[in-house]
């Protein structure tokens, strides 16, 4: 393709100032942001109409264009002409007044909502071939199958409505409440209908890791914005099921694992902290000593002096420290006899101490 000599791209300096965009990934945005800036409009353009403007490479045009969507600063779409030949058409989030700051995406999370997937047998302008990578045969042919925020899908209403519930507890659970927009359960119906994704919650949790891994590996402006569009990516869905059984004995295999360590924790009697015992003597919440876990009299001892104020239980630790005094334990010249008569006079200075502070009676 050639470029005319008064074709230009248009850059703002909030794409810099507050988008922190630079290099090929704010040339790729602000070009996209010229075709929809007008808040309707979308960019149909194809990856060599891209390509010829930034001269470069078609591996570094695909992964700046994913790097832009993975921020959440732009969304694709896919689309089919009549041949059903499936085609992408992009727009940025801002001009669609999608806030990217994540304190305000539960707010604008229903702008844009139903757009994150096409509609069917819209034509493809340009570059109907021109895709990126990782979207199946599967899902891109066949044109008489629907996309979820179809509202002419022929998905059977009684699958939606058995599912509304499920779907918005478990959108709730990964995602947080009302994460997405109110269509949201009825989109996700029709998708796992059309995907014949079988086990819902394994899903929503394969697309929360997803999530979670983008995020560690780069800043993620709008993160509900991005899961919202992950779950409905055909390509992320084929790679699911691709994968689903590997998940599905790996999470077993975790729950089993979770499962032995729960049965291996202990559970203190004075504060209920759950634990395991390796490598300690007490608790590491109230620090009363395992070995004493059976004995009810400490037990109701070490309840009363938790509730004592900061203050008393300072006291009390310092004059029950002077009765245990663990130098003596370094003193080997003293006779079993000696030893037993020490021990009996410190429990008895330590009932003495119990009473004087109220823990007993």
């Amino acid at each position: 393709m050639n470029i005319k000599n008064d074709n230009y791209i248009q850059i703002l300096g909030w794409m810099i100032n507050e988008l922190d965009l630079k290099g090929n990934e704010l040339l790729v945005y602000a070009l996209i942001h010229g075709f929809c800036q007008d808040g309707k409009s979308v960019f149909k353009g194809s990856l060599n109409y891209i390509m010829s403007w930034l001269n470069i490479s078609k591996p570094t045009c695909i992964a700046t264009i994913q790097s832009l969507i993975d921020k959440g600063l732009i969304v694709k779409t896919l689309i089919y002409n009549k041949n059903s030949v499936a085609g992408c058409e992009y727009y940025t989030t801002k001009s669609r007044n999608v806030e990217t700051d994540q304190k305000n995406n539960s707010k604008n999370e229903e702008k844009g909502g139903k757009e994150i997937l096409p509609p069917k047998n819209e034509k493809v302008t340009e570059g109907g071939k021109e895709t990126l990578p990782g979207w199946s045969e599967n899902f891109t042919r066949g044109g008489k199958e629907t996309l979820p925020n179809n509202t002419n899908d022929n998905t059977k209403n009684n699958a939606t409505a058995a599912n509304k519930t499920d779907f918005e507890a478990l959108s709730e659970k990964y995602f947080g409440k009302n994460a997405f927009d109110a269509d949201f359960p009825r989109k996700a119906a029709a998708f796992f209908t059309k995907t014949e994704i079988k086990n819902y919650e394994l899903y929503f949790d394969f697309i929360k890791n997803k999530l979670t891994e983008t995020q560690n590996a780069k800043q993620v402006k709008n993160p509900r914005g991005l899961a919202y569009r992950l779950f409905f990516q055909p390509d992320i869905a084929q790679n699911f099921l691709e994968q689903q059984q590997n998940i599905l004995f790996e999470k077993q295999r975790e729950e089993e694992k979770q499962r032995k360590i729960e049965e291996r924790k202990m559970t203190c009697p004075c504060c209920g902290k759950r634990f395991l015992p390796d490598f300690i003597s007490s608790c590491p919440e109230c620090d009363f000593a395992i070995d004493y876990f059976s004995n009810t009299e400490k037990v109701n001892v070490h309840k009363k002096f938790l509730r004592l104020p900061e203050a008393k239980k300072k006291e009390y630790q310092e004059e029950l420290n002077k009765i245990y005094d663990f130098r003596n334990l370094l003193d080997f010249r003293k006779t079993a006899e000696q030893k037993s008569q020490e021990r009996y006079l410190q429990d008895q200075a330590e009932k003495e101490l119990n009473i004087k502070y109220g823990l007993v009676g």
